[in-house]
């Protein structure tokens, strides 16, 4: 069974996700970047974004288009939502005239729905599960 979003549905079905309070990713345009950011509004998707690559350079160009995904992956894909740059381990309690008290993180993963992910990044994400998940040692963070 196949279902489809018709093309003037896709905005209203992503601002009602993101009213569930589902942490929505897609991509964005900054700096003339292409960068996964948290989405506020449908708004914010690139629409009609191009990316004219020749050797040594790649440049934005506005296509006469209305698509939303019509690129290849920028420079970061979801690496960053996978794999943060930095994450806490542990925190220390004290008080005055106490040991300090050395305590474990623990890791904030919200729910995340990501916009326009490539099937290379799904791909990814299967092979990446099969490292990062297995029974013996399952990597916590990535979870």
């Amino acid at each position: 069974m196949e279902y489809w979003l018709p093309r003037q549905n896709f905005a209203s079905w992503i601002n009602r996700l993101i009213s569930t309070n589902l942490r929505c990713v897609g991509p964005t345009l900054i700096n003339q970047q292409l960068v996964y950011q948290p989405l506020r509004s449908a708004d914010q998707l690139t629409c009609g974004v191009e990316f004219k690559q020749t050797p040594g350079s790649v440049r934005v160009a506005f296509g006469s288009h209305e698509r939303n995904f019509s690129w290849s992956n920028g420079s970061q894909a979801l690496k960053p939502y996978l794999f943060p740059s930095q994450k806490p381990q542990w925190s220390v309690r004290s008080s005055p005239g106490q040991t300090p008290t050395f305590v474990a993180a623990e890791p904030e993963f919200p729910k995340t729905v990501f916009i326009g992910a490539r099937a290379c990044d799904c791909a990814a994400l299967k092979i990446q599960d099969l490292h990062f998940l297995q029974e013996d040692c399952p990597d916590t963070y990535y979870q």
